[in-house]
């Protein structure tokens, strides 16, 4: 955890823990620092449904929030639901009272569909709350309704930013996820800045997006960011969030919170599984399944999309002497080739993740053949123009089978060296084919 001092969220809870106070409070968990959290209004929805809401009453908001203020070193705030105007102005007079900095996010709607402001409270919210924000963060819908300006293009966004900021707000921004997936930021010296556009927009029915992109971008404010890094950091974190999440119920989809320590972790554990993997093989004598090309062992992390989410060995398994030896460090982007006989494996078979190349021969294939391995060839005079052999040749073998073999193996063409490929879950599943493959040869 980061002894920077505590986050403090204000609004309202979400049973589902796909908004409000759950997604802050596991936002600030994952990104290491200290988060404390004032309810503001209990609601009653999931995925699919909001079904209604009970505000706290106002003293019990005002006593958590002192209790909370005079224990803790609160450096920032985030402000969310708040439900009513006696909510807004009590805690606007908290916060200004203990000289806590905050972020708004003026929630009006849930995604669910809730009404989470009330309509009179709007212009309370306005005068009584917003000119005191640090940074407000509106998405387009709420925007509109903060300015009574119809976004449908940038230069209506740029108006909206500058209506808001006149409001009193020191910095604005204005989230995109319904219109390009770009967020625009206004900063106190009236400049303007685009923050993640080249990351897309990522489709997909989302529940908690708002919510945790400023409880994000409030955390890497909170750890020394500039507002602008700060931005583009929790951009990233929410994208992060959205690729690795599922849905968990019938309605929306609430964002996997933990994905970027997840993905962290799964490409940790690949590397030491490759690293693993190529210290078994060369105890043994590989040389005889060495090609001329080189061998190389690669495993993807789960939910791989590009070469660069597989590890291999860089420069290769060579001959050297009457030994195989590594040439470089396992490192993901290291292999083409195996790469995307691995990519093309796992989009018919998401768990056959791990693959080997060896030197094609006919006593190879007969010790495959021995120790029960399933094999399928393709024929490269076969690939339709227009196509990339390791693609189509290996999804024509899958799906001439139904599944992934064992093995994979052409007798080359034109300029290509005839290859066997030995596939596998994981690499402690693809050695053990190939030491059993070892001494089946050596036998």
């Amino acid at each position: 955890m980061s002894h920077g001092g505590v986050l403090l969220t204000v609004g309202g809870s979400d049973p589902s823990a796909g908004a409000g106070i759950q997604a802050d409070i596991k936002t600030f968990e994952v990104m290491g620092v200290y988060g404390a959290s004032v309810i503001t209004s209990v609601t009653v929805q999931n995925t699919a449904s909001f079904i209604r809401r009970y505000d706290l009453p106002p003293d019990l908001i005002r006593s958590q929030i002192r209790a909370i203020m005079e224990d803790m070193d609160v450096r920032l705030a985030k402000v969310g639901m708040l439900g009513g105007s006696d909510v807004i102005k009590l805690v606007a007079e908290e916060l200004s009272g203990f000289r806590v900095p905050f972020i708004l996010d003026p929630v009006i709607r849930s995604s669910t569909g809730g009404v989470l402001l009330d309509t009179d409270a709007l212009e309370t919210l306005k005068t009584e709350l917003l000119p005191h924000a640090y940074l407000v963060t509106p998405n387009i819908p709420e925007a509109e309704m903060l300015t009574g300006i119809e976004i449908r293009a940038i230069e209506d966004e740029r108006a909206a930013a500058i209506a808001i900021k006149k409001i009193g707000a020191e910095n604005v921004i204005i989230t995109g996820g319904h219109l390009e997936g770009a967020d625009l930021l206004l900063d106190q010296d009236g400049r303007f800045s685009t923050i993640g556009g080249e990351l897309g927009l990522i489709e997909g029915d989302w529940h908690g997006t708002g919510c945790t992109y400023t409880a994000a971008l409030a955390a890497n404010l909170a750890t020394g960011k500039s507002l602008i890094d700060a931005a583009n950091a929790a951009k990233r974190f929410v994208v992060d969030a959205m690729r690795f999440a599922h849905p968990v119920g019938k309605g929306l989809i609430p964002l996997n919170h933990a994905g970027r320590l997840i993905r962290d972790r799964d490409r940790y554990l690949v590397l030491e599984d490759v690293k693993a993997a190529v210290d078994e093989v060369l105890r043994h004598n590989f040389v005889p399944f060495l090609p001329e090309v080189g061998s190389n062992i690669a495993v993807a992390i789960p939910g791989a999309a590009t070469r660069d989410d597989v590890a291999a060995v860089s420069g290769r398994i060579v001959r050297c002497g009457n030994r195989a030896v590594q040439v470089g460090p396992v490192e993901f982007g290291a292999s083409d080739h195996i790469a995307r006989v691995i990519l093309a494996m796992m989009r018919f078979d998401p768990a056959m993740r791990a693959c080997c190349n060896v030197r094609y021969s006919d006593e190879i294939i007969r010790a495959c053949s021995d120790i029960g391995l399933e094999m399928a060839e393709f024929v490269r005079e076969d690939e339709p123009e227009g196509e990339r052999t390791m693609d189509w040749g290996v999804r024509s073998v899958i799906e001439r089978l139904g599944h992934v073999p064992d093995v994979i193996y052409d007798l080359g063409g034109m300029g290509k060296e005839p290859m066997i490929r030995i596939t596998g879950k994981e690499g402690k599943d693809l050695v053990s084919k190939v030491v059993k493959l070892i001494g089946a040869l050596e036998s």
